[in-house]
């Protein structure tokens, strides 16, 4: 054993022999020494226990702080919670009617867009029937417009033919008529067979063109 130890132990044996109070067991105990000690083991029992009962009034203040100050924790977070509740509710309720809201406007545009659509294709399709009935009637009028001068032209042609062989059957009838009065005038003598048979042939000559020239004008135009 070492002198430490030893030491050690002896101070145990020490400590086992002293009473609280400050009784030596070895020593001689009188009836006032024991009194006395009893009365300060009362006292330190009694101050103990106030000081037992300040450290557990002490501890329960601190317990109901901290169980108060947790429980005002517990209702303000809570009462944070049900606000976030309540703001994510009124934002959701907002996003969705912003998204019905949206929905029905898009369903409402394309309604109208379609509508807009079917209007327009109306349009453009009686557009395409009145000028088809105008292109027809234009094509009619110009047929009827040509035709009709078409005609009036032919009839023009026609009465300048007409007046040109009429005036031609006139003039040659006229010099025909003419030669048979200078010859009737002159002396046949003088003027010789030859250029008497010359002049009876252009005058039949013309007359015969100017009928032949009246004939194909009739027949073109009949």
């Amino acid at each position: 054993m070492t002198d430490a130890e030893a030491a050690e132990l002896e101070k145990e044996e020490r400590s086992r022999t002293t009473l609280v109070g400050g009784l030596d067991m070895d020593q001689p105990l009188d009836e006032e020494t024991v009194k006395s000690a009893l009365r300060k083991l009362a006292l330190q029992e009694a101050a103990i226990r106030v000081q037992k009962a300040n450290i557990e009034k002490a501890a329960a203040e601190d317990k109901a702080k901290i169980e108060k100050a947790a429980a005002e924790d517990k209702a303000s977070s809570e009462a944070r919670k049900a606000r976030f509740e309540e703001e994510k509710a009124k934002m959701e309720k907002a996003f969705a009617e912003d998204k019905a809201s949206s929905e029905a406007r898009k369903a409402r545009f394309e309604e109208e867009k379609a509508k807009s659509e079917a209007r327009m294709a109306k349009i453009k399709e009686e557009a395409a029937a009145d000028m088809a009935k105008i292109e027809k009637a234009a094509a009619e009028d110009k047929a009827n417009i040509e035709k009709a001068a078409a005609e009036d032209k032919a009839k023009i042609e026609k009465a300048a033919a007409e007046d040109k062989a009429k005036s031609d059957a006139r003039r040659a009838k006229l010099e025909e008529e003419a030669i048979r009065t200078d010859l009737g005038q002159k002396d046949q003598d003088q003027l010789g067979p030859k250029v008497m048979a010359a002049m009876l042939v252009k005058a039949t000559e013309r007359v015969n063109s100017a009928q032949q020239h009246w004939a194909d004008i009739k027949q073109k135009t009949s």
